[in-house]
């Protein structure tokens, strides 16, 4: 791992095991380090490193057999037309990304220029540059020329193949104008698109990286900083953004993306922080795992022989009916992140690929033709592949046995994962096995992956996808962990077992080594479901934008925007949107199921305590089952508006409300879905709160235990002191378990109007949507002064007047048109407020 910092020296992490590392800092590393890479600058089959500097020239160090790494200048960063310009100090370097963008077979260098308080576009330490390599040694700066000087403060840059046509397309951040996107011409000339492609968001951006995170075939962009954002690539040159992807109570910071459980999803590892690299110790890392989709993907694992091991540099083309798609194996990109080294695609209902082409840095090239796909392809830098079946004797193996692994005979060398060198060898410990063969022509292969368990000996467990609150109609599938034989508590013999009704479940296994075991209990509980669908008013017409009445038979109906996900718009049977253009309107029926409310904790105050002036201190709980925390008491001594918060063990603020809280005994409604987790806190964060506190005298028994539900275990002043914090006589009860029936649409058509989808063709946006009371609306792409006009679901104008940019949103939860007088008529765009 390649790193630096703010003047404190340069170091490299060598991890030569899992925990195991040691530390090694480069000479010449005194600099302020922005982005950083891995990348074989002289392509000698040895990884160097490159670091962005903000005060002056960017520095290299070049890479030995050895694992040392020397300073080097690889090529003369201050050849430039404006390397003159008067208080030019070649400073300014921030986002890099090493490419072959021209696709001449050779690395190149972009660095993305930002310098703080230089107002002077025609400043040469804001003015972006292209490094062009001739593959002998040969740089030469050609941004202008090229079309990639913006004349911004550009801070990260991403080369991606937007549209299919084998070549890597540009899309810069900026934090003096918007996001920019320009198309490379096929020989590394680009062109300026950004206008009409819905990428037009400003913002304090900090790192971006375009990958298909959703395998429909067509990159994507993750953007985080001081805001984040996800666009769709809806594969014309446009992107549509996807509001809400990760949903977590802070901004993401910065991310890396690769497929951490090879299930051919992209995932997500983020962190958060504020200012520019502060992190937020109150928000810890978070790991998002991709739930991915059916569309069909197609990756590829590639290992450098005669080019660095890695394979940083080498670009896979993917050819078909999708037209040329191409990725690149980068070390390192955006502002100094580094995400997957695999190749990875996705195909969308494609199920066929033609050929992928390796492109290795050493100028080699392995073909495939109609590689498989859904899987992984592990590739070898050689001049020909041979295909290897590794087998085991078993999978499984009982302690003080051993499992054989066989290759083939026949090759002119073994490298088992374990060591072996012999077609053959034998293994004592569980785990993953893989095998790579030469054959005497160079040709090599590595074989499938064989996973093999030691059986210790422990308990069957129960796994299954989804929850025990089943409803009426659903199937839960239960499935034994592997054994050799089972009896199942309904006397199915088999691993797995389909659910239906209500129950007890466990089962009885005896392993392959002889061990016999009960697993624990599973109960699973079958609630009532919507007897049927709802009935929805019959599709109509209008002659021009209208309130129209809707209605749906049911007990609880919902009314969504989408077939399915969406935004909820209204409840009830009767609805009465305001339709501007044609939309289709979907309704859902939902049966819930309460259970028995439960009451605890102290249930009144006592005359030993005292109204409080400060909340430093809470009450800590524990939950056992999916709990709604409907209400406390307070004892209040003045009538004012108090905050409220629940908190994690963590302290992450999970819920808040700022309620008017009369004098006296006030019920405070809460209404909190609350999961199963221990040292929860329930909090007042107004500074003097002036409510009841039990004492020192008080006579106090915790822990208070609310039924089954959760138990309040103390208050953060520790069991030494007798103190119990403000919330009295909690009201608690399980987690209603809703069932809901399938969606059902309705659609109004306006005479002479676009629809929904086709209003997206509109050349602006509405963002963040679905969005929050408080938000800031933006509407990128809508001309400054365009007359716009917002109504509510009835009809109602909540605002109309010259569009002036952003707008605070003030209007309560609901569903809303937004109307722009535009230059090609009255456009309309929908927005929801949750």
């Amino acid at each position: 791992m390649f790193s630096g910092g703010s003047y404190d020296g340069v170091f490299v992490q060598k991890i030569t095991a899992p925990g195991v590392h040691t530390s090694m800092e480069l000479v010449n590393g005194s600099m302020f380090m922005q982005a950083c890479n891995w990348v074989d600058i002289d392509n000698d089959g040895l990884l160097d490193v490159f670091g962005c500097h903000d005060d002056a020239l960017s520095r290299m160090w070049k890479g030995a057999e050895d694992g040392s790494l020397e300073p080097e200048l690889f090529m003369d960063l201050t050849d430039y037309d404006l390397q003159d310009y008067p208080g030019n100090d070649h400073s300014g370097n921030y986002g890099t990304v090493w490419t072959d963008f021209d696709s001449d077979g050779d690395i190149d260098l972009f660095i993305a220029k930002c310098r703080q308080f230089v107002n002077d576009p025609n400043d040469p330490r804001r003015i972006n540059q292209l490094w062009v390599n001739d593959g002998n040694g040969g740089w030469t700066e050609e941004a202008l020329e090229r079309g990639l000087v913006l004349y911004e403060q550009s801070w990260t840059t991403d080369f991606a193949d937007i549209d299919n046509d084998g070549d890597f397309d540009c899309l810069a951040t900026n934090h003096s104008s918007t996001i920019k996107l320009l198309e490379n011409d096929g020989t590394g000339y680009f062109t300026d698109i950004t206008e009409g492609s819905g990428l037009e968001v400003s913002g304090f951006f900090l790192q971006a990286k375009m990958d298909d995170f959703d395998n429909d075939g067509f990159v994507d962009l993750i953007y985080t900083g001081g805001d984040e954002g996800f666009f769709r690539n809806n594969g014309d040159h446009t992107f549509t953004e996807v509001p809400n992807l990760f949903p977590w109570n802070d901004t993401m910071h910065s991310f890396a993306s690769g497929d951490v459980n090879r299930d051919g999803q992209l995932d997500v590892y983020a962190s958060y922080g504020n200012g520019y690299v502060s992190p937020d110790n109150g928000n810890p890392d978070i790991l998002w795992v991709n739930d991915g989709n059916d569309n069909h993907w197609i990756a590829f694992d590639l290992e450098g022989f005669e080019s660095n091991v890695d394979a940083v540099g080498a670009k896979v083309e993917l050819t078909g009916d999708f037209g040329t798609m191409v990725r690149e194996v980068r070390g390192g990109e955006s502002y100094g992140i580094t995400c997957t080294f695999m190749c990875r695609f996705g195909l969308g209902d494609h199920e066929v690929v033609d050929q992928a082409v390796v492109k290795w840095p050493s100028g080699m090239e392995t073909v495939i033709d109609n590689p498989a796909i859904d899987q992984y392809h592990n590739v070898l830098e050689v001049p020909c592949l041979v295909d290897v079946t590794a087998t085991a004797s078993a999978d499984a193996f009982c302690p003080g046995e051993s499992v054989t692994l066989s290759a083939p005979l026949g090759f002119a060398s073994y490298e088992w994962s374990n060591g072996g060198a012999e077609a053959t060898t034998e293994v004592t410990a569980g785990g993953a096995y893989s095998v790579l063969v030469y054959d005497e022509a160079g040709c090599a292969g590595f074989s499938n992956l064989l996973t093999i368990i030691e059986v210790v000996g422990n308990a069957p467990a129960i796994a299954f996808d989804g929850s025990t609150d089943l409803c009426d109609g659903s199937v839960l599938t239960l499935t034994a962990s592997d054994a050799d034989n089972y009896t199942w508590s309904t006397g199915d013999e088999t691993q797995s077992i389909d659910v239906t009704t209500s129950g007890s479940y466990a089962v009885y296994s005896v392993d392959i080594c002889g061990n016999a075991g009960t697993s624990d209990t599973l109960v699973v509980e079958v609630f009532d479901a919507p007897l049927e669908n709802p009935t929805v008013t019959p599709d109509q017409t209008i002659p021009a934008p209208a309130t129209v009445d809707l209605t749906a038979t049911g007990e609880n109906i919902r009314w969504y925007d989408w077939s399915t996900g969406g935004n909820l718009l209204a409840e009830g049977n009767a609805f009465s949107p305001q339709v501007d253009m044609t939309t289709t309107f979907w309704a859902e029926d939902v049966r819930t199921t309460s259970g028995d409310q439960e009451v605890g904790g102290e249930l009144t105050n006592q005359n030993s305590g005292a109204y409080h002036s400060n909340s430093a201190r809470w009450l800590e709980f524990d939950v056992y089952e999916s709990t709604l925390l409907s209400s406390v008491t307070l004892f209040a001594n003045g009538t004012y508006e108090r905050e409220f918060e629940l908190i994690d063990e963590f302290g992450i603020v999970l819920e808040s409300i700022a309620v008017e809280v009369e004098a006296g005994t006030f019920v405070l409604d809460l209404n909190w879905d609350i999961e199963p987790g221990m040292n929860y806190g329930l909090r007042c964060t107004t500074e003097d709160p002036q409510l009841w506190r039990e004492g020192n005298n008080s006579q106090l028994s915790y822990p208070y235990e609310v039924g089954d539900l959760l138990t309040i275990t103390n208050s953060t002043a520790g069991p030494s002191l007798d103190y119990y914090y403000f919330f009295y006589e909690w009201k608690a009860e399980p987690k209603p378990i809703e069932c809901v029936s399938d969606r059902v649409g309705v659609t109004v058509t306006v005479a002479g109007t676009v629809g929904v989808e086709e209003g997206a063709e509109a050349l602006w946006s509405v963002t963040p949507n679905p969005a929050a009371h408080g938000n800031e609306l933006r509407m990128p792409g809508l001309d400054l002064g365009t007359f716009i006009q917002i109504v509510d679901a009835q009809g109602r104008t909540v605002h109309e007047g010259t569009w002036e940019g952003s707008m605070t949103l003030g209007w309560p939860a609901g569903w809303y048109a937004v109307r722009a007088q535009t230059a090609q008529g009255m456009q309309h765009k929908a927005l929801v407020i949750n």
